[in-house]
């Protein structure tokens, strides 16, 4: 599987050009962003709008510019983008993981739940081994 990731662009419509660009000529499989995609969901809808328009699906976990509710909610009207926000997203032997927000405190005592269930998922459809020769896949 050939994955685009990229992330901290902070409604920048010049990185977003560049990805959509980059992703034309690469051909992935799948993009993949882990957050900070607007500063404090300053013009929220415009930056998902963009992201929509990409020529692959956008597996997006938010960053701590975009927490709650609302941006999950956001996500959700855009049939290009799928928001993995401590939730999964399984695509035949690749498991991937999404715990977004956060990121300036040192315990979360949720983290540590969703941790717990990550490692079941893992378990479960013996993921592991990908993770274990993640080499071998690039």
């Amino acid at each position: 599987m050939k994955l685009l990731a990229f992330t901290d662009f902070h409604a920048s419509p010049m990185a977003l050009k560049k990805v959509y660009m980059i992703a034309k000529r690469m051909k992935p499989d799948y993009l993949v962003c882990t957050g900070d995609i607007t500063i404090f969901e300053h013009n929220l809808e415009w930056v998902l709008r963009q992201l929509d328009r990409m020529p692959k699906k956008v597996i997006l976990i938010p960053g701590n510019h975009e927490e709650g509710p609302n941006f999950s909610k956001s996500c959700k009207k855009y049939k290009n983008i799928l928001c993995i926000d401590r939730a999964a997203f399984r695509e035949g032997k690749y498991l991937f993981l999404g715990y977004g927000g956060g990121g300036f405190s040192f315990t979360d005592p949720e983290f540590r739940t969703w941790a717990n269930h990550a490692r079941k998922l893992i378990k479960k459809d013996d993921f592991v081994s990908v993770f274990r020769n993640i080499s071998e896949i690039s």
